[in-house]
């Protein structure tokens, strides 16, 4: 089986979140829903604000491995680096999750519960990362 390189699935996902972002700043109204109660919004900001989630995903492209490493230190005393290159890997995708999910409810009043679609995509994660990491102590 080939070894998938998280590195670089990592770097993909960070320049489609980028792309995507600029591209709802264009598309998407005024003021766009970031916050949400169940289906319905209960916070809209300026446009600008559709930048927030790379920024954010930018930052923790380049801080992810040094804090998952020391979580997996203090946790267990030893840390893997494969590991840690998933965690960050699956940030990422949550990150990308989001601004998918802003550009949806904005352009196309997508109502689906985002807490429904990100507890579906960690327990995705997790059976991913089981998966892939069954034969190996950490």
């Amino acid at each position: 089986m080939k070894k998938i390189n998280f590195c670089k699935a990592t770097t993909i996902i960070l320049i489609i979140n980028v792309i995507l972002s600029i591209v709802l700043f264009f598309v998407v109204p005024d003021k766009i829903a970031i916050q949400w109660v169940g289906t319905s919004p209960s916070n809209a900001v300026d446009s600008y604000y559709v930048f927030l989630v790379p920024v954010l995903s930018v930052l923790f492209a380049f801080t992810g491995k040094p804090i998952f490493t020391m979580f997996l230190f203090r946790l267990w005393n030893r840390t893997n680096e494969h590991l840690v290159t998933y965690l960050n890997l699956c940030l990422q995708v949550v990150f990308l999750t989001c601004e998918i999910y802003i550009g949806l409810y904005n352009l196309c009043n997508f109502n689906v519960a985002i807490s429904i679609i990100l507890i579906v995509e960690f327990m995705i994660n997790v059976v991913i990362g089981l998966k892939l990491f069954h034969n190996q102590s950490i």
